[in-house]
């Protein structure tokens, strides 16, 4: 098992401030991730989760810090993470995540897609 150094995303926003503030104060090594630049030696930059790129970038972040638990804490990442959470977490991640049918997900041609709610 890998020791447990957390990774939480959106770390230049509030929640992600104070989730990293609050592992570091109890003593858990954090990996600060953002889509924009965190002047600290433990963060690093995504693309934003609408990027087709983020989803393998995160991935290989997370392998290349060896990352034991996932926080992500930006809204639009939520679903793109949903949907790949049982694969993250086989490579011995745990993710921080409700369950992608929480979000009342669909897939289509890979992507993760809200179905429209019509009004009557």
């Amino acid at each position: 098992m890998k020791s447990l150094v957390a990774m939480v995303t959106g770390a230049g926003g509030p929640a992600g401030r104070a989730v990293s503030e609050y592992f570091q104060d109890v003593g858990i090594a954090v990996v600060r991730a953002d889509m924009n630049v965190i002047p600290d030696s433990n963060s690093m930059r995504l693309p934003a989760a609408s990027d087709q790129s983020f989803i393998c970038a995160l991935n290989q972040a997370l392998a290349e810090a060896q990352i034991g638990l996932l926080i992500p804490t930006v809204t639009e990442e939520l679903p793109r993470i949903a949907e790949c959470r049982d694969s993250i977490r086989q490579k011995d991640c745990a993710v921080f995540l409700s369950d992608p049918d929480r979000y009342g997900l669909q897939t289509i041609n890979g992507e993760p897609h809200k179905p429209s709610s019509s009004m009557a």
